[in-house]
């Protein structure tokens, strides 16, 4: 039996198949409060049920919406330049240059996956213009029952998530594309249990 996870990255998401997304909030839409001023940037947390797991210096993973009006949008153009959210009012925006020096973001799945049960991935993702970096490897998935890998709340890169994202993108396919968005989508078979997913750079872990 497949069933669908969705989600999105500098992220916007959409269901291929019609069962159920088990993704809370999937395109940023939902949010616990918007400044609505440029000297109060959204950050993920700002957004229902998304949180992340380090930072990179002085950047944590925010995100961009609609809600800040021009004033945002002039401002999201300067620093990174243009990009309209995929689909509804929101994107987030994930710093993932190298897995040492990267933020996660996840959410609770609205329910535990089911064992041997098959879920289809899908998200999409956008490279900002500002950046030169390119990779095919840093906006990889993992799903994952034990939450004990959130208890890492340092607020300094100690080193990258050790763990094998099950979703990835084809290594093979560079993600560079400032302009359209990209989707990244896989299948994979559950164990059981996995109630999280998180998004970032896993490189050093496979």
């Amino acid at each position: 039996m497949k069933k669908t996870i969705c989600l999105i990255l500098l992220l916007s998401v959409v269901c291929t198949y019609a069962q159920d997304n088990l993704v809370p909030n999937p395109s940023f839409e939902k949010l616990i409060r918007c400044p609505g001023s440029i000297s109060n940037e959204l950050l993920i947390t700002d957004v229902r049920d998304w949180d992340f797991l380090r930072r990179v210096g002085i950047f944590f993973p925010s995100m961009f919406h609609n809600c800040l009006g021009e004033i945002g949008k002039a401002r999201q153009i300067d620093v990174y330049g243009v990009q309209n959210p995929r689909t509804g009012e929101g994107m987030g925006l994930l710093l993932t240059l190298l897995p040492q020096y990267g933020s996660y973001i996840y959410t609770q799945l609205t329910a535990p996956l089911e064992k041997d049960s098959l879920y289809l991935v899908s998200y999409y993702v956008n490279k900002t213009d500002s950046f030169d970096f390119v990779c095919s490897n840093c906006v990889d998935a993992y799903l994952f029952e034990d939450a004990s890998i959130l208890t890492d709340t340092v607020n300094i890169v100690e080193s990258p998530v050790l763990v094998d994202p099950q979703i990835k993108n084809p290594r093979d396919r560079i993600l560079r594309d400032t302009v359209n968005w990209i989707q990244i989508c896989d299948t994979f078979r559950a164990a059981g249990g996995e109630q999280y997913i998180m998004f970032g750079n896993y490189a050093d872990s496979s």
